[in-house]
């Protein structure tokens, strides 16, 4: 065993009594300091992301507004582009200019967030360029053209935003979760409310139903009983004890969607008369269309207190962390401290009285303080002196004795 140790014990007969406790302490706070330096810097990570998160749900949510006055701009062109003298007999110039100024204000904004990137600044100056060029075009069959195109932009645009923003990779399965559900599951739902709302707008606009917009309708029905059933059993997945705030916003856009349906089914394909205005029904569906899309609104306030409670969580880790380092590292120097300050002073204190004894002072005597190895040599100390103090007795006795 002593074998074993040699090395170490060679080089601390080499070193003074500070270097051996510096060089104990180097070796001893570096690999602590190292493990709490990475703890600490782990929850600033997850609070640095939580906070970059936070602050990108505003120009997530303005994109989705956006997408919601697109795909407006989209089915009135469209309506505009197939019925005839629709222009003379409704609003829908009114309708579409002021969906074009609600997307130029949405872009605007968006233009001020602090999100640009190499990836989202590209297209977003493309969204702006393409709304600026609808609004300069008059013709319906260009307009219709460009509006169809921003919107199927304004779509990539959000799975941009999303991605780069990382909320679609989040460590979090919540996070995971309701991205997706903003990005996937609900513009699904609106894409074949809007498509319902578009067509039977065009139909009820031209007095009757063709056979291409019948067959059109039939397949927007066949896909909204699937989308119906499908997001019903996705739904499910929020269904847990952290998302049950977010049930009510599901239930309502379900209901929306299945009475949506059933307003395609009884006022368009099986509607004894079409003589109803179009724009009553286009304002009927636009009413269901939002209450979905109000699903978005709700997603969006789950995540942000989501994503509230993981910010708070990881600011009082990186606290709590930081504090228990330093009160560990003061604990630790201060016990270092005093045990070098007590074993020197104890050090101390056994030469000098050596010293004396050296000099031949045999009434020196070493103050015991402690239980410790130090102080156990101290009390050899002193019984080593008693004896010689009484070997001195002895012989000056003898001493005496001979010369008397």
């Amino acid at each position: 065993m002593k074998a074993l140790f040699h090395p170490g014990i060679w080089l601390m007969n080499r070193l003074g009594f500070a270097m051996k406790f510096s060089l104990i302490s180097v070796l001893f706070f570096v690999p602590l300091l190292s493990a709490n330096l990475y703890l600490v810097r782990d929850a600033h990570h997850e609070w640095r992301v939580s906070d970059t998160l936070l602050g990108s749900l505003s120009a997530v949510q303005r994109t989705l507004q956006l997408q919601q006055q697109l795909d407006l701009l989209k089915d009135l062109t469209l309506v505009r582009q197939r019925v005839g003298q629709v222009e003379q007999k409704s609003d829908i110039r009114q309708r579409i200019q002021l969906a074009e100024e609600s997307a130029a204000t949405l872009i605007t904004e968006l233009d001020q967030t602090d999100m640009k990137t190499a990836v989202i600044e590209p297209k977003l100056d493309a969204l702006a360029q393409g709304l600026k060029t609808l609004r300069n075009t008059d013709g319906a069959a260009p307009k219709m053209e460009l509006a169809s195109q921003l919107a199927t932009h304004c779509a990539l645009f959000l799975d941009a935003v999303i991605e780069q923003q990382g909320l679609s990779q989040d460590n979090e399965q919540l996070v995971r979760q309701l991205s997706t559900l903003v990005s996937v599951q609900t513009p699904r739902l609106t894409a074949l409310l809007n498509s319902a709302r578009a067509l039977g707008s065009i139909t009820l606009g031209q007095g009757y139903l063709s056979s291409s917009d019948t067959v059109s309708l039939e397949q927007v029905v066949v896909g909204m009983e699937h989308a119906s059933v499908e997001s019903a059993q996705k739904f499910e997945v929020f269904n847990a004890q952290e998302a049950t705030s977010l049930t009510p916003a599901l239930q309502a856009s379900l209901q929306s969607f299945e009475t949506g349906r059933r307003a395609l089914d009884e006022q368009i394909l099986n509607a004894t008369d079409l003589g109803q205005p179009w724009p009553f029904y286009f304002d009927q569906m636009t009413v269901l269309s939002n209450n979905v899309y109000a699903l978005n609104d709700a997603a969006l306030v789950l995540l942000s207190q989501a994503l509230h409670q993981r910010l708070d969580e990881a600011r009082g880790q990186m606290i709590l962390l930081s504090a228990a380092s330093l009160l560990i590292l003061l604990l630790i120097t201060y016990l270092y401290g005093a045990f070098y300050l007590a074993t020197r002073g104890v050090i101390e204190d056994l030469s000098r009285v050596m010293g004396k004894v050296a000099r031949g002072d045999m009434t020196a005597n070493f103050e015991v303080v402690g239980q410790d190895e130090l102080a156990a040599l101290g009390q050899v100390f002193n019984g080593t002196v008693g004896q010689i103090q009484d070997l001195i007795r002895q012989v000056d006795g003898e001493i005496g004795r001979a010369h008397v």
